[in-house]
């Protein structure tokens, strides 16, 4: 590559970047972040973490800083390693918050980079590449992941390993060297999200049959290819080991994913009908679009009718398997998307491909939308081969006139996708209340519904959060079996038996006990919990009440005793809730078909564990009504 050609790559690759800091404009005044919702305060807490238990010596995948005393296994969570270490020096100096937002903010001009470079090694041409970093960068893809979702937006490894493939086909690169190159971005990819890195791996072994089967003429290269893909991923087992050993030995899988997968796959009108990610049409769509099932976040599928119509006729018009294959495998990646059932308008109309796969596990825990990363990224190279054919230059003019013409429809709405959220934090966690909480100490705090991890950032780990803290997973163990969690999470502080609080407080080790008056509807309620509990009000900052404990807590043998009977009560509650649903499922059937269930009813008292007799359960048995 010559010097001004390789000058004027660099410099388009910085106006991607720009590009990306200019879409989410100035940071507001205050403790604010990119993004909405809880996440954000999850990844500015990992990145926190890191530089943290590197310099006080913690392991790096275990905290006892939330679901304290127990602590939190960070393997099987979203945890971003590969960012929380390289961006170390840049949390050190400027602090988690700063180094999540910069982040977020390049996070799709370093995508659209990658695929720059990507489309470069592809057709050899620099404008054409440019265009392949643009629709990838700036695709709805990336847009609704920047929404806070560090994990999933920051994906510059996956062009790059692309681009690492074709450099090695175009230089004859050693197997070795294709190993170390491939084995190190798949590391990292593995280090910023194990989701990304799991269908990467399988989506590139289908991308191989693939053309395998559709281009004979690129088998030799595909077995070129081969050992150094092969080495790679042990040069990445190597790399990841250490996160490997303790997801499979000592973390624990937290559980499957809390998004159901058939929810949050591609809506087949979603490719033609925009959601607000989106600026143009996307207001006269949003009827349709809010009736699909995921969120705007992951609804990722939307191309317009114009760039849709072009795709088919491009496709229709060459037989250049450089252009081909990337838009059969933007199809290929598309209809996995689809997920398990296919949905049309939020109704689910018939199995998908990808309930042939969903059942196995690990893939049972990926949200099939997501998989439009990877058929962005195979648009924009097969987009940027077209563009770079060689023709007349009227010919080429014209090729770009009308890629910018279809890829107009596939603005992102800055509105939507350049979103701030101030983070509130009461005084008592910040620099003025330095003294209120004792360092290193366990406080429970309500509501519990917040997870107030931001807080506990703001204080620099100063405290410990008992049974709190949000790390994704949802409630831990051994918390989640009292029966005081659920009306604890709903703010019903009235149904919380007062003794039941006093012995989880006890049992947990508590030493604070903190009320957030003005994040509740009914601070009274609260109060009264606490207090009844046996907690006396010590003082007040601001607008937080510091409660101590008033009276000695009982022994440990009684507190585990205590403990236990809490747990069987929970374990009770929830046999008889299992029963109830089930007699009254079977009752309501009765009550439609007009016949008595005799046979239903003798299996189910024989292999049923029942709680209590049948005829104590009561329920509606009306008929329902379409």
């Amino acid at each position: 590559m010559h010097l001004k050609s390789l000058v004027g790559s660099w410099l388009l690759c910085t106006a991607l970047i720009g590009l990306s800091v200019l879409l989410f404009g100035a940071a507001p005044s205050g403790i604010s972040y990119v993004g909405g919702g809880a996440d954000p305060e999850l990844f500015i807490w990992f990145l926190n973490w890191f530089p943290f238990a590197l310099r006080h010596h913690l392991d790096l995948f275990w905290t006892h800083f939330v679901a304290a005393p127990t602590g939190m296994s960070l393997a099987w969570h979203t945890a971003i390693p590969a960012l929380g270490l390289v961006a170390t020096p840049f949390t050190l100096k400027y602090g988690a918050l700063a180094t999540y937002n910069g982040l977020m903010r390049i996070a799709p001009g370093l995508a659209g980079v990658g695929a720059f470079w990507a489309a470069r090694e592809l057709t050899g041409r620099t404008w054409p590449a440019f265009v392949a970093g643009l629709v990838f960068g700036f695709s709805p893809y990336e847009m609704g992941q920047s929404g806070g979702h560090l994990n999933l937006s920051f994906t510059i490894a996956v062009p790059l390993l692309v681009w690492t493939v074709l450099r090695a086909i175009r230089c004859e690169w050693p197997p070795a060297l294709l190993a170390l190159a491939t084995g190190v971005l798949f590391a990292f990819q593995f280090g910023v999200s194990q989701e990304i890195a799991a269908n990467l791996f399988m989506l590139t072994g289908l991308a191989a049959c693939w053309i395998w089967v559709r281009a004979p003429d690129f088998r030799p290269l595909l077995q070129r290819l081969t050992p150094g893909i092969v080495g790679g991923l042990s040069v990445a087992f190597v790399l990841t080991s250490p996160l490997l050993f303790v997801m499979v030995f000592d973390g624990g899988r937290s559980g499957t994913s809390i998004a159901p997968p058939a929810d949050f796959s591609t809506d087949l009108l979603n490719f033609v009908a925009p959601t607000p990610v989106t600026l143009p049409l996307s207001h006269a769509a949003c009827p349709l679009s809010l009736r699909f099932k995921g969120n705007f976040s992951e609804e990722a599928g939307y191309l317009g009718i114009p760039l849709l119509v072009l795709l088919i006729w491009i496709a229709s018009r060459t037989r250049e398997q450089t252009i081909r294959l990337p838009l059969e495998l933007t199809a290929l990646a598309a209809i996995l998307s689809l997920g398990p059932f296919l949905h049309v308008a939020g109704h689910e109309i018939l199995p998908a491909p990808w309930l042939v796969l969903s059942w196995l596990p690990v893939l049972d825990d990926m949200l099939p939308a997501r998989f439009m990363l990877y058929a962005w990224l195979a648009l924009a190279l097969g987009l940027a081969a077209w563009l770079a054919q060689p023709h007349l230059p009227k010919i080429v003019a014209g090729r770009f006139a009308i890629a910018v013409v279809v890829c107009a429809f596939c603005v992102p709405n800055t509105a939507q996708v350049g979103q701030w959220t101030r983070l509130q934090i009461p005084s008592i966690f910040t620099a003025h209340g330095a003294n209120a909480i004792p360092a290193g100490a366990s406080v429970f705090i309500l509501p519990f519904t917040g997870d107030h991890i931001g807080e506990q950032y703001v204080s620099e780990l100063n405290f410990r959060l008992v049974a709190q803290g949000y790390l994704g997973g949802g409630i831990a163990q051994p918390f989640s079996q009292w029966p005081l969690i659920a009306p604890l999470f709903n703010n019903d502080f009235d149904a919380v038996d007062r003794r039941e609080f006093a012995t989880f407080l006890a049992s947990y080790g508590v030493q604070e006990v903190l009320v957030e008056r003005d994040s509740l509807s009914d601070p009274t309620g609260a109060a009264a919990l606490v207090s009844g509990a046996g907690w006396k009000l010590t003082f007040r900052h601001g607008s937080v009440n510091v409660y101590l404990p008033a009276v000695q807590p009982p022994s440990p043998a009684a507190l585990a005793q205590e403990q236990e009977g809490f747990f069987e009560e929970k374990q009770l509650n929830t046999l008889e809730r299992r029963e109830r649903m089930n007699v009254c499922a079977i009752r309501r059937t009765e009550a439609e078909i007009g016949v008595h269930l005799t046979l239903i009813w003798s299996i189910y008292q024989k292999y049923s564990e029942l709680p209590s007799p049948i005829g104590t359960v009561t329920c509606n048995t009306s008929p329902r009504k379409d």
